[in-house]
């Protein structure tokens, strides 16, 4: 999000230059289509949600990461597509690189901020499970997302209060990208620890230890290595693709703000300015790597198509037949009834602990470092 696409609004713009905006100004919107539909679909998820079980603490960052998403994709990702296309049709429409780089620092910075509270809230609920209600309560966690849009809108201003352009850029980088990623490493490694470490009082509290000589089952062992390999993806997930999306563009400010010169070589030039897209397309899969990939963000997803789905045909059957009932409302056709009871009793059913308070105490526990990951 720096300077790496201005020297392209100067002097004659080549061929290649041109063929290059093209392609960066369609990348731009077919990755601000996909953070629009994901994270639209999410947060209407989470407000829609059948099962009422989206409504913790911990989705209000959810949320506020899903926003920032969006707006990236609704209005960043458009500007600068607008740019790239302008440019390739040959008119100067700096402006809106400006402006578009403007609302970058604001939405971007505001979803980096937000990954890095959701680790961090991840964190406090593997380490102190029961004080992460009081540490990480709604007003809390409302403060720290009110603090982060300031942050976001007064660091994105910078530039227009008299802060020399490079010590903006280098602030930028070390700040909002080598802190950040260092951070966010370090807080996962700790919850991967933390998480094996419970694991393993959990089968010693079982009787999986060297003084009971008792074996688990077969069903224990894929337990707890499902659980494990559940756990490690989706760390590995989150650090990769933050990591991946990041890395082009702080390898290239790098080369900008180093070696100016460098700038001038033709594939240094394009490479810089994909690197820009790159970045944004962490906006774009956020929402599935956030959510998706969590059970009961899917399970409630699905009861929504399902309920929508059954209500259209409901009303399509209705016409067909003249039926309109006294109260306006269709009711559900008996196969939908059906397949909604079963999705219910299939998605949302409680296990069935039994045996002694011991026991269950570890599956409980057992259930919050699931919930956590």
């Amino acid at each position: 999000m720096a300077s790496n696409s201005s020297a392209s609004n100067t002097g004659e713009i080549s061929s290649e230059s041109k063929e290059t905006a093209l392609i960066i100004g369609i990348v731009n919107l077919f990755v601000g289509i996909i953070a629009v539909v994901g994270n639209s679909a999410l947060c209407l998820t989470i407000y829609l949600d059948p099962f009422r079980r989206l409504r913790s603490t911990a989705n209000y960052l959810v949320v506020n990461l899903a926003i920032a998403d969006l707006l990236t994709g609704l209005i960043t990702e458009p500007l600068y597509a607008a740019y790239e296309i302008t440019s390739y049709i040959g008119k100067e429409a700096y402006t809106l690189y400006i402006i578009g780089e403007s609302t970058a620092y604001v939405f971007v910075n505001a979803s980096i901020w937000s990954i890095l509270l959701l680790a961090w809230d991840r964190y406090v609920a593997v380490a102190s499970p029961l004080l992460h209600a009081q540490k990480m309560d709604v007003k809390r966690i409302l403060t720290m997302i009110i603090l982060l849009w300031i942050y976001s809108i007064i660091f994105s201003l910078l530039r227009f209060m008299g802060v020399p352009e490079d010590i903006f850029y280098w602030v930028d980088l070390h700040v909002n990208y080598t802190f950040f990623g260092a951070i966010l490493i370090g807080l996962y490694i700790s919850i991967y620890y933390k998480i094996r470490n419970q694991l393993a009082l959990s089968l010693q509290a079982q009787g999986f230890n060297s003084q009971t000589k008792r074996k688990p089952t077969h069903d224990e062992i894929e337990a707890n290595a499902k659980s494990e390999k559940k756990m490690t993806k989706t760390v590995f997930l989150l650090l990769l693709v933050a990591i991946l999306c990041m890395l082009p563009l702080y390898i290239m400010l790098h080369v900008e703000l180093l070696c100016e010169s460098c700038m001038e070589i033709s594939m240094v030039k394009i490479l810089s300015r994909l690197s820009e897209p790159l970045l944004f397309l962490n906006s774009g899969l956020n929402p599935f790597l956030y959510a998706w990939t969590i059970p009961k963000y899917r399970q409630a997803f699905k009861a929504i198509l399902l309920r929508t789905r059954c209500g259209q045909r409901t009303n399509n059957e209705n016409i067909e037949e003249g039926e309109t009932s006294t109260s306006g409302k269709k009711p559900l056709n008996t196969y939908c009834i059906h397949k909604q009871k079963v999705f219910t009793s299939q998605e949302t059913s409680l296990p069935n602990w039994k045996g002694s308070s011991k026991d269950i105490t570890v599956q409980l526990l057992k259930l919050r470092i699931n919930n956590c990951m």
